[in-house]
């Protein structure tokens, strides 16, 4: 009797033993799933965050792009007149007008876009959370333009530039100084005369306006494109996710 007491506590807590750590096994599968969940929710949640912060960028981009197609037309409209003016070879008579015009070219408005979320995706890594490929595609390809316009107007300010030691031989730097304020630039009086009349430099002069004028034409047609992107881009991520 003894021993068939002892062979049946024995078998007891074989049993025991099992559905303990059986039940335990459960526990931490049944933890380490829910943690899953959490852990994908919150991730989840971070990538509509960024989302939206990013299409909060992209309207940004929007409007400054607006702003800045707008300064391009009204360059090239600059652009022209200062074109007529030397290949009309008025001149003489005109200094008032060729001094306004070629300050106004001297000077450009650059689109900067609003690489806030990409760049905090970028430098924490965050790239990773965009799990919608559409998405992450489309991110990439703005980012892609957006380098190409900033290569565009790098070399638009270059040829800006290029036109410096021409202007410096013609026009006075006197009378420049006069006609900027702080409420912008003002148009001479009296027709101030140049420093030159040379024609070989009105004809040097118009060869950088020619520049210009298709490098701020490519520059428009670019930065409209983009705009166009932008709005796509708004209009996909806010489907992709279900957003308002």
């Amino acid at each position: 009797m003894e021993v068939h007491a002892h062979s049946h506590t024995a078998r007891k807590k074989w049993t025991h033993y099992f559905w303990e750590f059986f039940m335990l096994f459960l526990a931490v599968t049944a933890g380490f799933f829910v943690e899953n969940l959490r852990e994908h929710k919150i991730e989840k949640d971070r990538e509509v965050e960024y989302i939206q912060s990013y299409i909060e960028d992209l309207q940004t981009d929007t409007a400054e792009i607006r702003r800045v197609i707008t300064t391009h037309k009204r360059k090239l409209i600059v652009l022209d007149s200062f074109m007529l003016l030397l290949s009309n070879q008025k001149i003489k008579g005109y200094e008032s007008d060729l001094y306004f015009h070629v300050r106004r070219i001297l000077r450009s408005t650059d689109f900067r876009n609003n690489d806030r979320t990409i760049s905090q995706l970028k430098n924490s890594g965050g790239m990773r959370l965009i799990k919608n490929k559409k998405a992450a595609d489309r991110m990439f390809d703005y980012q892609n333009k957006i380098e190409g316009i900033e290569d565009s107007q790098l070399g638009h300010a270059n040829e800006r530039k290029d036109m410096y030691p021409t202007i410096a031989l013609m026009f006075n730097p006197f009378v420049f100084d006069q006609m900027v304020t702080m409420d912008g630039i003002n148009k001479p009086e009296n027709n101030p005369p140049l420093l030159s009349y040379d024609p070989a430099l009105q004809y040097t002069i118009a060869f950088y306006v020619h520049q210009l004028k298709g490098s701020n034409y490519i520059l428009q047609k670019s930065l409209e494109n983009l705009y166009n992107y932008a709005i796509k881009s708004i209009e996909l991520l806010k489907n992709e996710y279900h957003l308002k």
